[in-house]
């Protein structure tokens, strides 16, 4: 039993690192990562959340939350500073391009542990209901707190 929860320790280190990395790397914006906790509702009418599917050796959901505010922050430091006062294509194409990136650096490090997985392109639903239920699923969320304390948050729930 002890090496299971060793594996699953190994898995969501490489969430956290691949998060904290591309962040830093992309968007310029260092975090800090709190306790990771489960909880049984993603679902919040108040936040932008990007789903993004696992496939192969381990399948899941990976649904990434924010706050407008922080997305419009990230958006436009990944343009170069160009300032994001809404949530226009060009800013919801760059946050949706950072979470590919982030489960793409995850699939990477699985792969480089012989675990092969894929992702699907990332579906973007803003402050509406995602259409699903969550309460038939527990999910591992994984906060990373920006300096003025908003978070991003991924959140996991396996097959």
């Amino acid at each position: 039993m002890r090496g299971d929860y060793l594996m699953i320790n190994k898995y969501i280190e490489i969430f956290i690192k691949s998060g904290k990395e591309i962040m830093l790397q992309v968007a310029g914006l260092q975090t800090d990562v709190g306790n990771c906790y489960i909880k049984q509702d993603i679902i919040n009418k108040n936040k932008i959340s990007i789903l993004i599917e696992i496939l192969g050796s381990i399948s899941g959901r990976s649904w990434v939350t924010m706050e407008d505010d922080i997305a419009k922050r990230i958006a436009s430091n990944m343009m170069g500073g160009f300032p994001v006062i809404e949530l226009d294509e060009m800013a919801k194409s760059a946050i949706a391009e950072l979470c590919n990136m982030i489960l793409g650096n995850v699939a990477t490090e699985f792969s480089n542990n012989n675990i092969n997985i894929d992702i699907t392109p990332p579906k973007m639903y803003l402050n509406e209901s995602h259409g699903i239920d969550s309460s038939k699923k527990d999910y591992l969320c994984i906060p990373f707190y920006f300096e003025d304390k908003t978070n991003m948050e991924i959140n996991l729930s396996f097959d």
